[in-house]
């Protein structure tokens, strides 16, 4: 008889220690693996807040630099003494409807009383509250960021241009002669007042000033501007602007250049700017509450707290401009 002898391979199965070891190793990778993508997202979500930041730092001065630039341009008129109003001061306010803005009892769009040169600019270093700013220039609006500057330039467009049908303000002049009116309402030949006169051939301009200031809007600090068109529109053109310096370069050697940056120039200092410093402090429009914000910052002569604290990512931006047409109507056409 044979005997056959079997043989069975024993089948065993995991420890509950190998169990418990395995399940913990998944779990620290899983945590790492979750970590990594926090992390990510993170970096990716600051990094598309500082590309905004610095897109809209990027606007920002851009639209101040060519409005800056341009101050002072009315059309190709050089000599202070030509430009006149089409109307009487009481016909000012209907002008354009709804386009009063009063400095000094005075609606500054129209005022040039002080001529091309001194009447181009109109300044305000670091306004202390809504009430000054509006106490400045009465179509400030409401939510404005007290302690920043306010700049406010006069111009006309870069080239001729048709005109509106009674709804935005022009400039018509032939080189020698030039008058502000509203389009579609030209002033009148041969009356009474000479200023009124503009000898054929002229061209149009349209009349393009703008006030910038800075103002809070759903609680995030905005740079806007008041501008001409069918009435008087504010744009708000960059989030994140906490604060806006200007520093002014004086001629005062009358060759062309700045000799000495002042913060608020006024009177004659106005007529005497060749350029213009820009400083912007931008902050993210959200917070990071990876990040807390320990620097100081410095801008000009601010009066905005060097040292805000938060979780939001800031940068100071700065640009130089010139501005070659205040200077050149207030030293008068080259003979």
């Amino acid at each position: 008889m044979n005997n056959h002898q079997h043989h069975f391979t024993r089948q065993s199965g995991l420890t509950l220690i190998e169990l418990m070891v395995g399940l913990a190793l998944g779990v620290l990778l899983l945590f790492g693996v979750g970590l990594l993508f926090s992390q990510n997202k993170q970096s990716y979500l600051q990094n598309e807040q500082l590309a905004r930041l610095q897109e809209d730092a990027r606007f920002a001065i851009d639209e101040l630099s060519r409005d800056i630039s341009m101050a002072g341009f009315m059309a190709e008129i050089i000599d202070s003494t030509v430009l006149s109003v089409g109307i009487t001061e009481t016909q000012q306010t209907a002008l354009v409807a709804g386009t009063d803005c009063v400095n000094s009892g005075r609606n500054w769009f129209y005022d040039f009383s002080a001529g091309l040169s001194e009447s181009s600019l109109l300044t305000g270093d670091n306004v202390g509250s809504e009430a000054a700013a509006q106490a400045l220039l009465s179509c400030i609006p409401g939510g404005f960021r007290a302690g920043t500057d306010i700049i406010a330039i006069k111009r006309t467009s870069g080239a001729p241009s048709a005109v509106a049908p009674g709804v935005r303000p022009y400039v018509r002049e032939n080189g020698q002669l030039g008058v502000l009116y509203q389009g579609g309402n030209p002033p009148v030949s041969g009356t009474a007042d000479p200023d009124r006169i503009v000898a054929t051939p002229f061209n149009e301009w349209e009349y393009t000033p703008r006030i910038y200031y800075i103002r809070e809007i759903d609680g995030i600090p905005t740079l806007c501007r008041r501008r001409l068109a069918a009435g008087l529109v504010e744009e708000c053109i960059a989030q994140g602007v906490e604060d806006m310096q200007f520093e002014y370069g004086l001629d005062t050697t009358e060759d062309g250049f700045a000799n000495v940056y002042v913060a608020n120039p006024v009177g004659a200092d106005l007529a005497r700017v060749v350029s213009v410093r820009i400083y912007l402090r931008m902050r993210t429009t959200n917070q990071d509450m990876g990040y807390q914000d320990d620097r100081t910052y410095t801008l000009s002569n601010s009066a905005i707290d060097p040292t805000p604290g938060g979780r939001f990512h800031r940068r100071i931006y700065a640009s130089t401009v010139s501005v070659r047409n205040i200077n050149s109507n207030r030293l008068g056409p080259v003979l």
